[in-house]
């Protein structure tokens, strides 16, 4: 079977290979077994030194499968990660800004699917990806400076 295959290869001596561990989840999710999907890139993330490429790969499964609200959960779990960097920003920016449908600012609100919003509690998206993004350029001009 192809996925005693893929679980073959992925714990012997290609166990460092992102990409046949992002197929194997992809796989998994084809067959429609999420738990699976889960436990993949939780093991992944826990092996490799640089998690950026998996958190991103994860919030792009989650948003598939479970939604945008689990895809914002990986986006937390991978800020709060140390060993991060500036692009899971990116993409959880353009996640937010291709997924959402926030058309532009009004004085202190924001329009929303032609409704208008008289608080930023109404337009979270909108401060996500205006955060995300100025987050995004400083640790990008930090690393510049060194």
């Amino acid at each position: 079977e192809v996925a005693a295959l893929y679980e073959k290869a992925t714990s012997g001596l290609l166990k460092n290979n992102l990409l046949l561990h992002f197929a194997f989840a992809d796989y998994e999710e084809s067959r429609m077994r999420m738990d699976e999907c889960h436990k993949i890139y939780s093991d992944l993330l826990s092996n490799v030194p640089d998690p950026t490429l998996v958190y991103i790969q994860y919030m792009k499964f989650a948003r598939r499968a479970e939604g945008v609200p689990a895809a914002r959960a990986v986006f937390k779990k991978a800020r709060d990660d140390a060993k991060t960097r500036y692009h899971v920003y990116i993409a959880g920016a353009l996640m937010e800004y291709y997924t959402s449908k926030v058309l532009y600012t009004v004085r202190g609100g924001c329009v929303i699917k032609n409704t208008v919003y008289n608080s930023l509690a109404g337009c979270q998206v909108l401060w996500y990806l205006v955060v995300g993004v100025s987050l995004c350029f400083q640790a990008y001009n930090s690393a510049l400076v060194r």
